[in-house]
């Protein structure tokens, strides 16, 4: 996982023997892996993903991922999205109206998602071009204070020299996905899971729930027989079942 282009993560909290502890998830198109830890740090996200890695990692905003060195990272644009609206709803309960905080969110939105729907070019120039275009976009729609706190908290975060700010198109850059939802997905199942069972009862057993999760979502998204994997791990080689995983990457060593 820590060797791919594209890296999905996220995190959500699980239930060991009445405590929480957080089950972590790294991913893509190929490969699943998932990790529970004791924390939410920094240091739980290293544990996960490395010190650095030669790839696009796509995550929300949660600053754990920050002291990861990446090649560029990309704000997931549907949890902008989100925050977008919960601003929105919080400012129509208001009694007093900020038509420059409506007119923020609703340029802002219009905005993220016209981008969601682009067609990436393919030529690298024609990425950069586009970046650019889209950033100067955003520039505008966030080039003026703003009264109402919460809206003037999230145009912060999407100026230039804010941290964010290079996170929001940089799927276009890199010719990648816009949101996280690939990870989301994958965290899904074990989310209804933990509520169906409340949980794993020791350490030991939270960390086998991370293996066979690990190795069920990698055979899903592999096309693999699940059962057949856990077959030849059982009764063959391990490099068995990884040649089944991973043929090409068997053919190649």
């Amino acid at each position: 996982m820590r060797h791919s282009d594209l890296i999905h993560a996220d995190e959500t909290y699980w239930r060991e023997d009445g405590r929480n502890v957080f089950l972590w998830y790294a991913g893509n198109a190929e490969v699943a892996v998932f990790r529970m830890d004791p924390n939410r740090s920094t240091e739980a996200a290293k544990r996960l993903l490395g010190e650095s890695l030669d790839a696009l990692l796509v995550t929300d905003a949660y600053a754990s991922y920050n002291a990861i060195e990446v090649r560029a990272r990309q704000s997931c644009l549907a949890h902008l999205l989100r925050t977008g609206r919960e601003v929105a709803q919080t400012l129509a309960a208001m009694e007093a109206p900020d038509p420059g905080a409506e007119r923020f969110l609703v340029q802002l939105s219009r905005l993220l998602r016209r981008a969601c729907a682009l067609e990436i070019p393919k030529a690298k120039a024609d990425r950069l071009e586009l970046e650019a275009r889209l950033l100067g976009i955003l520039d505008l729609i966030c080039a003026r204070h703003l009264d109402f706190a919460k809206a003037e908290t999230f145009r912060k975060r999407l100026i230039p020299g804010a941290r964010e700010y290079k996170e929001v198109f940089a799927f276009v850059r890199c010719g990648g996905p816009p949101t996280n939802n690939h990870a989301e997905r994958a965290l899904r199942p074990l989310v209804i899971f933990r509520k169906v069972c409340f949980g794993t009862r020791s350490a030991n057993g939270s960390e086998n729930v991370a293996v066979f999760a690990s190795i069920v979502e990698t055979a899903k998204i592999r096309g693999c027989s699940a059962l057949d994997i856990f077959e030849a791990l059982l009764t063959e080689a391990p490099e068995t079942a990884h040649e089944m995983l991973f043929p090409a990457a068997a053919r190649a060593g």
